[in-house]
């Protein structure tokens, strides 16, 4: 099913990686995400605004996992840093990195742009939710 709702929004609705793996978590798990939490989700695209740095997509999965696990100050929500630690762990083992600028070069194809990245780390974030 995660597959099918990547798909709907990466490629279908033209989400950003960062967007797709976020909706997707939020209409998968039942997030009640606000619009608010998209525009912030939003800002990770391309690696944080462009930049290739952190991967959208692992940003994206660590946004869902902040919003369902967070009980409002992270120094006071240890399930949420500790899903969100190995989340990470298991995504950089995957891919050797944790960098956009690492990962796209590798795994972008002309035609998805990087659907299987968006992919596994929502099969990576399924282990944590």
């Amino acid at each position: 099913m995660s597959n099918e709702i990547a798909r709907e929004f990466f490629l279908d609705k033209n989400k950003s990686c960062s967007e797709s793996v976020f909706l997707s978590a939020d209409k998968i798990y039942g997030l009640n995400a606000s619009d608010d939490c998209l525009k912030a989700a939003g800002a990770f695209s391309g690696g944080i605004g462009g930049c290739e740095r952190i991967c959208g997509a692992a940003a994206g999965a660590i946004c869902a996992l902040g919003l369902k696990y967070s009980t409002g100050d992270a120094h006071t929500s240890p399930e949420m840093r500790e899903k969100c630690a190995g989340f990470m762990n298991e995504f950089m083992e995957f891919y050797g990195s944790d960098l956009c600028k690492v990962i796209k070069p590798i795994h972008r194809k002309a035609d998805v742009r990087c659907l299987s990245v968006v992919k596994t780390a929502l099969d990576i974030l399924e282990k944590y939710m």
